[in-house]
C-alpha cells in the first residue's frame, strides 16, 4: 500500500487539482518494483470506484496513448474482469500508470459528483486547499498514534505480526536453512512444500479474521470509511513491527 500523501494526490488529480504530469514525474523516478507495486495500489483504487466498461475507451482516449500499446490492448482485451496491470513489460509500465490515472479519474469524478462534501471519507473532501491535504495527515497520523497506545488492540497487532512473519519468514532465515540441513529426496520435497503452504493459509485465515475484527471495532469506534480504517490498521501494524 501506498503512502497517504501519494493517495491524496491522486484524489487531487481526480478533481483537477494536481496535474497529470506531476503525477507521471513521480512515478519515473521510482524502482521497477516500487513502479509496481504503486500501479497496483492505483488500480485498486479505481476498482473502488466501481468503473464500468464503457470507461476504458474514454481512458484510452483521454490518456492519449496509442491504442495499440500494450496497456491498452491488455485493458479492452480483459475490460475491468480481471487485474493483471503489475503485469506488463517494465518499457510499459509508465504508460499503464498514465492509462489507469484516467480510468481512476472517470470513475472518480461521476462517484464525486454523488459524494462531494460526504464527512464520512475524505475523498470526497475540496482538496484544492493544501491545508485540507495537511489536515487529512494529521488525523491520520493521530489516530495511528492512538491506536497504537490503546492497549484494548495491542494483542491482537501483535499476533498479526508474529503471523505474518511465520507466513512469510525472511528470505534469508530460509536460505540458511536449507544450507544447513540434509539434502531432501523428491517425494519430500513435495511433502514439505505441501505442509508449508497449509501452514501459511493458516497463517493468513488467522490474520484475515483478526484484521476484520480490528476494522469493525475501528469503523464503530470513530465512522471510518472501510477504505480508511484498512489504512489505519496496515500503519499501526507497520509500527508494531518497527518495535
Amino acid at each position: 500500500m501506498g503512502s497517504l500523501e501519494d493517495e491524496i494526490a491522486i484524489i487531487q488529480f481526480g478533481q483537477d487539482v494536481r496535474s497529470e504530469e506531476e503525477l507521471r514525474k513521480r512515478f519515473k523516478a521510482l524502482s521497477v518494483d516500487e513502479k509496481r507495486s504503486r500501479l497496483f495500489d492505483l488500480s485498486m483504487l479505481v476498482f473502488s470506484m466501481q468503473p464500468v466498461d464503457s470507461d476504458v475507451a474514454q481512458a484510452i482516449a483521454h490518456s492519449g496513448l496509442d491504442a495499440s500499446e500494450a496497456a491498452c490492448k491488455q485493458l479492452e482485451t480483459e475490460k475491468l474482469r480481471s487485474n493483471r496491470v503489475v503485469l506488463l513489460p517494465e518499457s510499459e509500465l509508465e504508460s499503464g500508470y498514465r492509462l489507469w490515472l484516467h480510468l481512476f479519474k472517470i470513475a472518480y469524478q461521476r462517484t464525486y459528483a454523488r459524494e462531494k462534501g460526504n464527512a464520512t471519507h475524505w475523498w470526497y473532501r475540496d482538496l484544492a486547499d493544501d491545508e485540507t491535504g495537511q489536515e487529512i495527515l494529521t488525523t491520520h497520523q493521530r489516530l495511528v498514534d492512538e491506536i497504537y497506545a490503546n492497549p484494548g488492540f495491542r494483542n491482537e497487532f501483535i499476533s498479526i505480526v508474529r503471523l505474518r512473519h511465520a507466513a512469510f519468514p525472511d528470505t534469508s532465515t530460509r536460505v540458511e536453512e536449507r544450507t544447513t540441513n540434509n539434502f531432501l529426496s523428491y517425494d519430500e520435497v513435495i511433502s514439505v512444500s505441501i505442509q508449508s503452504h497449509e501452514t501459511q493459509q493458516k497463517h493468513l485465515e488467522a490474520i484475515h479474521l483478526l484484521s476484520d475484527a480490528i476494522r469493525k471495532a475501528l469503523r464503530r469506534q470513530y465512522g471510518l470509511a472501510a477504505e480508511q480504517t484498512r489504512r489505519l490498521i496496515e500503519d499501526v501494524i507497520q509500527r508494531y513491527s518497527e518495535g
